[in-house]
Formats: C-alpha cells, sequence, structure tokens
C-alpha cells in the first residue's frame, strides 16, 4: 500500500454508496441509522490494477442496539446480493469468509460471462473484501476492493476480524 490518499474524514453527510452489498433502496447512513462516520481511503502501487484500494470506516450510532441492528442489516443485504446483483452479462459470487470476534467478512467477486473480472461501476473494483466487526454502538468496516483477485485469499479472516475486535476494545 502506499500513503494515505486523505486525512480521516467525520462527517454525517448523506452517502450514495458503503459497502459491496448495499441493497441500495435507502442512502446508507439512513438505512443503517448510522449517526455519524469516519473514513480513510489508501491507494494501491499495483500497476496491473490502478484501481485497487483499501477503505477504512468507523461508523457511530446512538447505542449497541442501534449498531446491532446494523449489522444485522448488513447481514441481510449480503444474503440476498448475489441474485440480486447477476444477471446474463455478469455473475456475482458472494461468500461468507468468517465470522467471529463480534463481525463477519465476506468476499464479494463480479465475472464476465468468460469469467474474467467485471467492472459494473466506475469506483467500485470487481473483487471486494471486506470485515464488519460491532462493538458498543460503533462498527468497524474494513475494506479491500480492486479488479483482480490478488485480494481474495480468505485464508487470515478470522484473524483479521479478531485484531479489529482488539484494536476497537469496548467502545461505548
Amino acid at each position: 500500500m502506499s500513503e494515505n490518499t486523505e486525512d480521516p474524514k467525520s462527517s454525517d453527510d448523506a452517502l450514495n454508496w458503503m459497502y459491496a452489498c448495499s441493497d441500495g433502496s435507502k442512502e446508507p447512513t439512513d438505512a443503517l441509522k448510522i449517526s455519524a462516520y469516519q473514513t480513510r481511503q489508501y491507494r494501491t502501487d499495483l500497476k496491473d490494477d490502478p484501481r485497487a484500494a483499501a477503505f477504512q470506516w468507523m461508523l457511530y450510532f446512538k447505542d449497541e442496539a442501534a449498531a446491532k441492528a446494523a449489522l444485522t442489516k448488513i447481514e441481510n443485504d449480503y444474503s440476498y446480493c448475489a441474485a440480486r446483483s447477476s444477471d446474463e452479462s455478469s455473475r456475482t459470487t458472494v461468500v461468507k469468509t468468517a465470522t467471529g470476534s463480534g463481525g463477519i467478512s465476506w468476499l464479494t467477486t463480479v465475472r464476465d460471462k468468460d469469467g474474467k473480472p467485471h467492472v459494473a461501476f466506475a469506483d467500485v473494483g470487481s473483487d471486494a473484501h471486506e470485515y464488519f466487526v460491532q462493538s458498543g454502538n460503533v462498527i468497524s468496516l474494513v475494506q479491500a476492493m480492486g479488479d483482480t483477485p490478488a485480494i481474495d485469499p480468505a485464508t487470515a479472516d478470522g484473524q483479521m476480524l479478531g485484531a479489529m475486535a482488539a484494536a476497537l476494545g469496548t467502545m461505548r
């Protein structure tokens, strides 16, 4: 990874998009009932995939119950994502790669009919590896995205969720 491309931003502004399987029926801060968020983006130096990037989000909720409800909605969004996002020109695959430590991780891939990475949106890669961990009234979201299967290995996803939970500590 190269250096971050921007300083962390705190906001309660509306967003068009937040995670790969957002159902899109409502703006994410409204759909998840987010009180405020911080985000930071990192770009890579990968010449083969200039769109590859990582994002870190801290999503703040009014209380722990609201954060748990949001994580439940996120999990529901992922359960319907493949069927909702696939068509005759591309196939979306969603795999839950790990659970534990108050979190869940998913790998979402989009391939064209020939099995090659399919780019459906300018700002979202064909491959998205996403980790969500909830502690108290906070959900931490870490994303690796790009147009390469290099981000797909999931062997350490359980450890990643544990590390995120330890870094979060107990949020209130």
